[in-house]
């Protein structure tokens, strides 16, 4: 009888011990929870007045904003919607200037001959945006877990916090649409800011050589982000729309006859 009482008391202790194995093994750990939500950016421009439609003599191929090749985080929020909104506003902006227009092309090679033939410049915007995250750090949660046989054991998350700098600029060129030989380019500066970040949520691998992607979907590193994009989605179109005035568009049109009048077939 004592035999069996030992037998059934180390087989409840087995159970506990292996029990609380599997329920501190678990690395898969609950975020910290937060009330702050992920800001959606108010990326909207209305343009100050509209021109008499296809007013201008400049016929445009208008091709969509797109980021320069070195920009990693092209196609995650808060960057893709910030891109594709100005797509929308400047084509907008394009109509309301005067302009007739072709498109908007995903780029260059999206034009057929005739979009070339029946217009006069492609304008294409490019978005070129730096991130400077060398003043960020990773910091270590440290997570305790029971196993088994009183054995015990460590797994570690990671945080970020710290200053991150954005800047930048976007280019303007306007090309002439059968040779696409540039013949205007403006440069609108963006104004370095310095923004401090701290993410709400617990990460698995923390890099600050390079950001993972995940954390742009972070409250504590995308709200920050985003009031900053805001802020030069305005200086882009405001911009865009004094640079992009017909009457010195119309200067270039003897140039693109020339370039035309110059070509074989």
């Amino acid at each position: 009888m004592k035999n069996k009482k030992i037998t059934h008391l180390l087989s409840l202790i087995g159970l506990v011990l292996f029990a609380a194995f599997f329920a501190g093994s678990d690395t898969q750990k609950k975020l910290p929870a937060t009330t702050e939500q992920v800001k959606v950016g108010n990326y909207d421009f209305t343009p100050p007045f509209t021109d008499s439609a296809k007013s201008s003599k400049i016929a445009f191929a208008l091709i969509n904003p797109s980021f320069a090749p070195t920009f990693m985080w092209y196609n995650i929020d808060p960057f893709k919607k910030f891109c594709t909104s100005m797509g929308a506003d400047f084509e907008e902006l394009v109509i309301a200037r005067g302009y007739s227009i072709r498109g908007p092309f995903a780029s260059q090679g999206d034009m057929v001959y005739s979009d070339k033939s029946e217009t006069d410049l492609a304008l294409e915007p490019i978005i070129d945006i730096s991130l400077d995250y060398s003043n960020l750090k990773c910091n270590t949660v440290k997570h305790y877990h029971f196993g088994l046989y009183g054995t015990s054991y460590y797994t570690y998350t990671y945080t970020y916090s710290g200053n991150l700098i954005i800047g930048g600029s976007i280019n303007l060129t306007a090309s002439e649409t059968q040779t696409m030989e540039k013949l205007w380019k403006k440069n609108i500066t963006l104004t370095s800011q310095t923004i401090t970040i701290a993410s709400t949520k617990e990460y698995n691998d923390c890099s600050v050589s390079t950001l993972v992607a995940d954390v742009f979907g972070d409250p504590g590193v995308n709200n920050p982000i985003v009031t900053v994009l805001e802020s030069y989605y305005q200086t882009i179109m405001n911009t865009a729309w004094k640079h992009l005035d017909p009457l010195e568009m119309a200067t270039l049109k003897p140039q693109v006859d020339k370039i035309r009048a110059k070509k074989t077939y």
